[in-house]
């Protein structure tokens, strides 16, 4: 992987997050089709967020959800635990819609851009990026714990296996964002299966609004 500063996308700390704000573009930037159904990719609410990690380096992480006027608050919920362990608002059901992928990007080197290109074949990556995809025909369902939570059997992970990155911004500001997944591999969630190739890729660039309510998602275990 070939990066031209050490790491992924995105601009920081200001102040909250609004709960009523949302990110600011909305288009299909993709689809995916496994052996069990398809789901579109689209950046209808995309957010960003970063804070410095324990290794003296920044987190940074990006998301895009289909969902219309997703709040940041709503997206920070969709991630299970806060960084202290606790449950707190947990919610994925409005972040996650029914025959649509979630695409996370993730990245321990953050430090204002992100250019990364991986090969085809090429294993080595510091930038995380993934796709839970919750296909056509699946709904919602309540677990015996209360939480929501979806049937396994219509739930995807999936991956790229190759990939250009091109992320920026400011702390306190929007990000903008380009990114092309043109290959792509997945397994039915929560299966020991291994990851095989999968129709689907995403393409699209655009920008990201800051989300300070992730400071408390799992994706910031601090």
């Amino acid at each position: 992987m070939n990066r031209a500063l050490p790491s992924l996308a995105l601009a920081a700390l200001l102040s909250g997050c609004d709960s009523g704000d949302t990110g600011p573009s909305r288009q299909q930037i993709g689809s995916v089709e496994t052996a069990d159904g398809t789901a579109e990719v689209w950046d209808s609410s995309t957010y960003f967020y970063f804070e410095q990690n324990g290794s003296g380096d920044a987190t940074m992480a990006l998301l895009f959800s289909a969902a219309e006027d997703l709040s940041c608050a709503e997206v920070a919920a969709a991630f299970p635990y806060s960084g202290t362990g606790e449950l707190g608002d947990y919610d994925p059901r409005p972040a996650n819609i029914p025959g649509t992928c979630t695409l996370t990007v993730t990245d321990p080197q953050w430090d204002g851009e992100l250019k990364a290109t991986l090969a085809e074949g090429d294993k080595t990556t510091e930038a995380t990026v993934s796709l839970d995809c919750f296909l056509d025909g699946g709904d919602w369902a309540e677990g015996a714990d209360g939480w929501g939570y979806a049937p396994e059997e219509l739930k995807w992970n999936a991956q790229p296996t190759s990939f250009d990155l091109d992320v920026s911004g400011e702390e306190g500001a929007d990000a903008t964002w380009a990114v092309e997944l043109p290959t792509l591999k997945g397994k039915p969630y929560g299966t020991l299966e291994d990851y095989a190739p999968i129709t689907g890729s995403v393409s699209g660039s655009g920008s990201a609004a800051w989300c300070a309510d992730l400071a408390s998602s799992s994706l910031f275990p601090g």
